[in-house]
């Protein structure tokens, strides 16, 4: 990618926050390139501008920076490094942005195995769900080298100017499973809360009112709502699974977290109503 040329968009991977990103980034103005597995996902962003490819490799052709917004580790590996997949065709200079919640040592690798072909990564997950994408209020970490997050800057913030350079490749990583340690400790805590008022006999809208105006005020609170679905309680358990390996490897013991990840496979009733994912 030349210095001081408009760079050329790809985006793989057009779900719940997928793909308000996307029509974000058509919005503002840019061409797009994007593939999802889903043909409906992808007929969605054509009909709002972008130009589909019909294989990741034809992205990483048409692309100078690629955003991939999937699932999980798995996922990303195959995007990036599987057969037919960006590094195939991507051009020395081209840069992948991982908006994925993925394991530290992911990043790393992918790093490592993309460096030869003069491909960078920048581990860019996010915060806000799909009503923060929607209202182009995300928060972003990012972790790459600085010339790299330079070049990407100017994309994330068109749906959100919450941007955090957290340090280098694999850091914001990290900091995204820290976020998710404690969001949904807060998730715990806002729910048994309300357990307990509801059942000694507390109206849910006083439980609010109670915590917002004390120190256990949190927007989790704020936002509490219906009950989880089962793909965001999936995304969450593999979200924590995440942070016990990094805390293991570190050597954090997580007690707290690894308890909040069997309530969430067992018994937690509710979610805010936007899921982080």
């Amino acid at each position: 990618m030349k210095a001081n040329t408009v760079p050329r968009l790809g985006f793989v991977g057009l779900g719940v926050q997928g793909a308000p990103l996307a029509r974000n980034i058509l919005a503002a103005g840019h061409a797009l390139t994007v593939f999802d597995m889903r043909a409906a996902a992808v007929q969605s962003l054509v009909e709002a501008g972008a130009i589909a490819a019909a294989t990741l490799a034809e992205v990483g052709t048409a692309s100078d920076i690629v955003m991939v917004c999937v699932v999980n580790d798995e996922q990303v590996r195959a995007v990036l490094t599987g057969a037919g997949a960006l590094l195939e065709t991507l051009a020395p200079g081209s840069i992948v942005v991982i908006h994925s919640t993925v394991a530290p040592q992911t990043i790393l690798r992918l790093a490592e195995q993309t460096r030869d072909r003069g491909v960078r990564i920048v581990d860019a997950p996010v915060s806000g769900g799909a009503r923060g994408a929607a209202a182009k209020q995300m928060s972003y970490m990012l972790g790459g080298d600085d010339e790299a997050v330079a070049a990407c800057k100017p994309i994330l913030r068109i749906s959100g100017d919450r941007i955090t350079h957290v340090g280098p490749t694999g850091s914001a990583a990290i900091a995204k499973l820290v976020h998710q340690v404690v969001l949904c400790g807060n998730m715990m805590a806002i729910s048994e809360g309300m357990r307990l008022g509801e059942a000694a006999g507390l109206g849910a809208d006083v439980i609010r009112k109670i915590v917002g105006e004390g120190w256990a005020q949190s927007r989790i609170a704020e936002i509490w709502g219906p009950p989880m679905t089962e793909q965001t309680r999936t995304i969450f358990y593999k979200d924590l699974r995440l942070a016990l390996e990094l805390g293991e490897n570190s050597g954090a013991p997580l007690p707290a977290t690894a308890m909040c990840q069997q309530m969430l496979a067992e018994v937690l009733p509710c979610q805010p109503k936007e899921a982080d994912e």
